[in-house]
């Protein structure tokens, strides 16, 4: 496993643990991510978020709730400095007999041994799924 995909499981690890200090440290101040899936709910929903702050932002707002968020990857591609890193998210609703689980692929830049950009691609057919 190279020192990328390392950053991308501590990543994913911060993320479930909702530690924004962990997360500050894996991305450079002037990175960008895209998150395209929101405007299928929303066609005018904001997309990207440039910068650290912004990203943060994000991700708050992404595992906000009562709920417990938790994101785990499923197995990964590398080509020079960009992973491809397959994930699995899992929400439970308090009081939930289910859980909720989303699965998609993030695919990350790295520069300097920082995360410099990402795009987020969002399985909209897990049931169909196969490995």
């Amino acid at each position: 496993m190279s020192d990328r995909t390392d950053a991308l499981m501590r990543l994913y690890e911060a993320l479930s643990q909702q530690d924004w200090v962990k997360v500050r440290e894996l991305f450079s101040e002037d990175a960008y991510l895209v998150e395209g899936a929101r405007r299928a709910a929303d066609p005018q929903a904001r997309v990207s978020f440039i910068g650290i702050e912004e990203i943060i932002s994000f991700f708050r707002e992404e595992t906000a709730g009562d709920d417990r968020f938790t994101i785990r990857p499923t197995g990964f591609m590398e080509d020079g400095d960009r992973v491809a890193m397959f994930w699995e998210a899992r929400r439970v609703e308090p009081g939930s007999i289910q859980d909720t689980v989303t699965r998609g692929v993030d695919v990350f830049s790295f520069r300097n041994g920082l995360i410099s950009g990402g795009r987020v691609y969002i399985d909209l057919a897990p049931e169909i799924m196969t490995d």
